[in-house]
């Protein structure tokens, strides 16, 4: 078997990175499967441009990319601390539980801290099985109320007199 590397994402990366994400989106237990509607320009502008929204950090098997953490930066206002938020994990299906999961988490954490983040956090389904991986890595499992605002939601308020 070839050796697991665990590095960060590169602009070259970006297909992999959109199959990585659609893999995790297929892989719910939801009623019907999902498409996620991301894309290698997407990627590339958001993740790589001058202003990154986000950073990701690939595990890779060979030239196979294997795994993905995708996270951003976020601020813990009420605290006053720099936080880093795990937006996507995931870990080929013929690579779960050799320890790439951990590894993804582990590279993300040291980059929290090159970066001054005090906290991590991450969202999980309430179904998800991962959410006792996450516990056996030091995640608190938290009650938190989610709201979202999308694009024409977004406009209209910004418009609104």
């Amino acid at each position: 078997m070839e050796a697991l590397t665990i590095r960060p994402a590169i602009p070259s990366d970006a297909s992999e990175i959109v199959r990585l994400i659609r893999a995790l989106a297929g892989a719910s237990d939801r009623p019907r499967p999902w498409i996620a509607p991301v894309t290698e320009a997407s990627v590339l502008a958001d993740g790589f441009g001058p202003s990154p929204a986000f950073e990701a950090i690939l595990g890779e098997r060979g030239r196979s990319a294997v795994g993905l953490a995708q996270f951003y930066p976020s601020y813990a206002a009420w605290i006053g601390v720099r936080t880093m938020v795990i937006a996507n994990l995931y870990v080929s299906p013929d690579e779960r539980k050799t320890g790439l999961g951990r590894q993804l988490v582990q590279a993300a954490a040291r980059r929290a801290m090159e970066t001054g983040a005090k906290r991590i956090e991450l969202f999980v389904e309430i179904d998800n099985p991962a959410r006792a991986f996450y516990g056996r890595l030091g995640f608190a499992e938290m009650t938190d109320i989610r709201c979202r605002m999308e694009a024409d939601a977004i406009r209209k308020l910004a418009e609104a007199s």
